[in-house]
């Protein structure tokens, strides 16, 4: 019954950070609310990260003790190879074929403060291009709508998790009573 407890709570912040995330993309083609879109951002971060404790105790709930590591193991593994690792390539791929003039340009830049060392500067054509904006829109926009998937599992983790504790509690019941 905790892990359904836990994976619904997953659910929920999850939830509250695909919201956040839309928030945020609905705020981002305003440039004078920069600050919301920063502020809802953080707290769509902030609400997804607080789910990795509560993955681990499902985890740690639903596998055999003698598994656990492993289990674990496999976990860490599939967040790296299907999430952390892939999703900058992925995202930085769909920005560029659909902004592709909004990347970082180099060039002598001595006005920086860093002693003439060229460090980039976002390319000012990106801005001047209303296409280009309209991609960046539209980039973050697909990754908030790839997010739904997300909630979408962890809800069904939370209703297979629920389902699986109300047959346990029944046969505990039935074998209680005869």
């Amino acid at each position: 019954r905790e892990a359904a407890l836990v994976s619904g709570v997953i659910c929920l912040l999850m939830l509250c950070g695909l919201l956040c995330m839309a928030a945020a993309a609905a705020v981002a083609a305003t440039p004078e609310l920069v600050t919301l879109f920063l502020v809802l951002m953080s707290l769509a971060v902030f609400f997804i990260y607080g789910t990795s404790a509560g993955l681990s105790r499902v985890i740690m709930l639903t596998v055999p003790m003698q598994t656990r590591p492993f289990a674990l193991a496999l976990q860490t593994l599939g967040l790296h190879l299907f999430g952390d690792v892939p999703s900058p390539v992925i995202i930085g791929a769909v920005k560029d074929s659909l902004a592709p003039h909004c990347g970082i340009v180099f060039g002598n830049d001595t006005a920086s403060g860093c002693g003439g060392a060229d460090l980039g500067h976002l390319n000012p054509q990106c801005a001047a291009s209303p296409e280009d904006v309209r991609g960046l829109h539209l980039t973050i926009w697909i990754a908030v709508l790839w997010s739904i998937w997300a909630v979408v599992l962890w809800a069904a983790a939370f209703g297979l998790l629920l389902r699986r504790a109300r047959r346990i509690g029944e046969g505990a019941a039935a074998s209680g009573s005869g």
